[in-house]
């Protein structure tokens, strides 16, 4: 009752009231039963871990706390901030301090921008190992499958056979040896006095070549042409990275697209007289592609090799193909995609060509060794030992004398009858040999280095000509009938052609028939 007397008889008083913890005028005021005033913020951070009257010491909660309905306090300025000068160095200081914020938070972000980028490059790069190790594990695996499975039939058939530690060597039938044998014949004896063509390019119209065409066909989100060669209609036949096969005529106009591999084809390999294609790719199988009408069409799968299938050739009878895997296997094929015999090389094979006879077989393989196969007893007659890393490209002379073979470092020249390098040649890094190819008659030889390719002379070993159309490494080479051109492809997507352009033509034209009237005389 005295209280409320108080507070009747003087309304208009103020009540000063401060925070028993603070001291100071509370903003947000509350009272205790026991009549203790707080800063409920304070209040509020002490119970939770006490629970009691900081005064009193006796049980208190939140919920206890009763808010006091007062005016907002307005605190006085400073001293500091009672004059125009002295306002003017607060705020000179808070700006400053507020710049010194701002760049300790700038440094700050920009520190944590590196972490995660550092983080996400870390991620990224274990997810790309994470993913190679899945793969050799898989392949691993499907390796280890095949081995059993070819372990058990030849522990079986040895079994039955009575002898268990003698595993049969793998032979050609005897009617594919008979046909081998009448075409290395047929092809020995003219092959020996054939004469150089009367239509041969000379090295000075050679030296002149430019691109004359050009074409990009291929996917350019998976940009790369790995492989070219021309078909018996002289349309160009190449494959990509996006695992397509293009064809284009000599207006550089595709007309047909060949889709079926999963994955990079490796090769394409054209037969030298029917509408015929035979392509490979890491996705570990070949395809045998027939024309139908305007069409082609993949009539047969070859899926016997269990890692990518890295090269593939027509032999000179035309009526067989060989096909070369990572899984250091070769199987030869007829055209209806039967495999007529698969054999262990050794050692991952990369790439694979028939001599112009066809009795002998040429691999190239990723321990940079080249093995020299006969056909008729599938046994190693040669090996040459590059002394370098794995071997890329292998083409044979005309002549069947010399061999051609690069690999990222080394374009090395093989002599078969003395079984020994004749010619190496060293690059550097950044201009790596990509292929090799030499024309038909034999007198030059184009080697594919870095973006551009160098046209030799076989015998002096003169450069005939340099040529620079592409801005990545060029993988293909492909000669046109007595070098009258040649066509190249390479990792920026284009496919060119290279020839005596029409300005050099009509410029030869009085000069070849000055020549014919002198000789008429």
């Amino acid at each position: 009752r005295r209280f409320s007397h108080r507070i009747v008889h003087r309304p208009s008083a103020a009540l000063a009231m401060f925070c028993n913890l603070s001291g100071e005028t509370p903003r947000d005021p509350v009272i205790t039963r026991t009549g203790h005033v707080y800063e409920r913020s304070l209040i509020a951070k002490h119970l939770a871990n006490h629970h009691t009257d900081p005064i009193t010491n006796e049980p208190l909660s939140m919920e206890e706390l009763i808010p006091v309905q007062v005016k907002p306090v307005v605190k006085p300025r400073p001293t500091t901030a009672t004059s125009i000068p002295s306002m003017i160095n607060l705020f000179q200081n808070e700006w400053d301090a507020l710049m010194l914020e701002t760049f300790q938070l700038k440094q700050q972000l920009e520190n944590t921008r590196q972490e995660l980028s550092r983080t996400l490059y870390e991620h990224d790069a274990a997810c790309r190992v994470i993913a190679r190790l899945i793969k050799e594990r898989d392949e691993a695996r499907s390796a280890l499958e095949h081995f059993k499975s070819n372990y058990s039939a030849n522990g079986a058939s040895s079994d039955q056979s009575g002898s268990s530690m003698q595993v049969e060597t793998p032979t050609l039938p005897a009617e594919v040896i008979e046909k081998l044998q009448a075409k290395a014949t047929e092809l020995s004896g003219p092959r020996k006095k054939r004469a150089v063509p009367a239509n041969l390019a000379t090295g000075e119209t050679l030296a002149g070549y430019a691109v004359v065409g050009h074409s990009t066909p291929h996917m350019a989100g998976k940009p790369g042409v790995t492989c070219v060669d021309i078909n018996a209609n002289s349309q160009i036949v190449s494959g990509g990275i996006d695992g397509q096969i293009h064809i284009t005529d000599e207006n550089q106009k595709n007309v047909a697209t060949l889709s079926g591999h999963s994955d990079t084809v490796t090769s394409v390999a054209c037969h030298p007289s029917e509408n015929l294609i035979i392509s490979t790719s890491k996705d570990k199988t070949a395809r045998v592609w027939t024309k139908k009408g305007k069409d082609y069409n993949c009539a047969h799968t070859v899926d016997v090799h269990q890692g990518s299938v890295n090269s593939g050739s027509f032999h000179p009878t035309g009526d067989y193909f060989i096909t070369v895997s990572s899984d250091a296997t070769a199987a030869l094929h007829d055209l209806n995609g039967q495999t007529l015999v698969q054999w262990p090389l050794g050692n991952a094979c990369n790439s694979a060509a028939f001599h112009p006879d066809g009795l002998l077989l040429a691999t190239g393989h990723e321990d940079g060794k080249i093995h020299i196969w006969d056909m008729k007893t599938l046994s190693v007659v040669a090996t040459f030992d590059s002394e370098s890393d794995a071997i890329g490209t292998l083409d044979f002379s005309e002549d069947g004398y010399q061999l051609a073979s690069v690999s990222a470092h080394t374009m090395t020249l093989w002599n078969l009858r003395k079984q020994a390098s004749t010619r190496a040649v060293s690059t550097e890094d950044d201009k790596p040999f990509g292929s090799v190819a030499f024309d038909k008659s034999g007198i030059y030889l184009a080697v594919a280095q870095g973006t551009e390719v160098v046209v030799h002379n076989v015998k002096s070993w003169d450069k005939v000509g340099s040529f620079d159309g592409h801005s990545k490494l060029v993988t293909g080479i492909k000669w046109q009938p007595d070098a009258q051109g040649f066509i190249t492809t390479s990792m920026d997507r284009k496919i060119n052609v290279w020839g005596v352009s029409e300005e050099e033509e009509e410029e030869e034209k009085p000069k070849k028939s000055s020549k014919g009237k002198r000789s008429r005389k």
